[in-house]
């Protein structure tokens, strides 16, 4: 059984004179990950994507790893002697990307990376290496946001007598999973002003619930979080609850085929949708 971690994989394209707008986010992304770039640190492993292949017109699947030097001990028969013979390690782990809801899964393996968290750090590293020097895209930068699963916190809000207090946090604009009401003037502002992040907090008596599942799911989409102030019962305290829980995955038995491949591809989609619930 191998699990796939969920995150959200944004491009932050800051105002430029060199930025060109009609490049897709889809296309930017793509072509980073065709580039099957490396990226390495002072005295550390030199991380790269192999193993590159398209699943179908939205969707990539790629290996992801790190190769360090090493050294075998041997003995060498006819010289007699121990020697040692210098090799690449170099364990990996695979990643799917849907290029058309920008999402990001990647299958954890500790022999790679003790979180996902860590790898998709190392991905991130790879896919912003892979535009230095460009001059319409050296602005871009990449970043991939853990999406959590919602549902917990969810049933709390559900469930509560009342919601006080909530606060969400919200990112740049990104029209696949933005909440168009409520959640899109604010990241219109964000940009606006030149941030990268920002929340807003609503405050009452008894906040409607419905409303704020669709905020804490277009968050939670995004890779943001979102918290409350919840009164379980009427002779309850107020207490803070953060959505903030166990990251979204998917498990698969087999990933050896095309086949297998594409069903991982629409499963991690199928997640997705569920948290956001869009009908896109």
């Amino acid at each position: 059984m191998t699990t796939f971690f969920l995150f959200r994989l944004t491009i932050e394209r800051p105002h430029s004179l060199f930025d060109d707008q009609t490049l897709s986010s889809r296309q930017v992304i793509l072509d980073a990950i065709e580039k099957k770039g490396s990226h390495s640190r002072r005295n550390g492993p030199q991380w790269r994507i192999g193993n590159l292949q398209k699943l179908n017109g939205s969707s990539v699947f790629f290996a992801l790893g790190k190769i360090t030097q090493k050294t075998l001990q041997l003995y060498d028969n006819e010289a007699g002697d121990f020697v040692e013979a210098p090799f690449d390690e170099a364990p990996h782990t695979y990643v799917v990307v849907d290029l058309e809801y920008q999402i990001c899964a990647i299958a954890r393996k500790t022999i790679v990376s003790q979180t996902p968290n860590g790898a998709a750090t190392n991905l991130k590293r790879i896919l912003n290496a892979a535009h230095e020097g460009s001059v319409d895209r050296a602005f871009m930068k990449f970043a991939l946001s853990p999406i959590d699963d919602p549902e917990e916190f969810l049933d709390l809000i559900r469930s509560a007598h009342r919601v006080s207090e909530f606060t969400v946090q919200f990112s740049l604009p990104n029209p696949i999973d933005v909440e168009r009401q409520y959640m899109r003037p604010m990241e219109q502002c964000l940009r606006h002003a030149h941030g990268e992040k920002g929340e807003t907090t609503l405050r009452g008596p008894h906040l409607n619930p419905e409303l704020l599942e669709e905020l804490t799911r277009s968050a939670a989409s995004s890779g943001n979080p979102a918290r409350a102030r919840i009164q379980s019962s009427p002779n309850g305290r107020l207490v803070a609850k953060r959505s903030v829980g166990s990251q979204a995955s998917v498990a698969v038995e087999e990933i050896a085929t095309d086949d297998d491949k594409l069903s991982l591809a629409e499963r991690v989609r199928s997640a997705y949708r569920t948290i956001r619930r869009s009908r896109n």
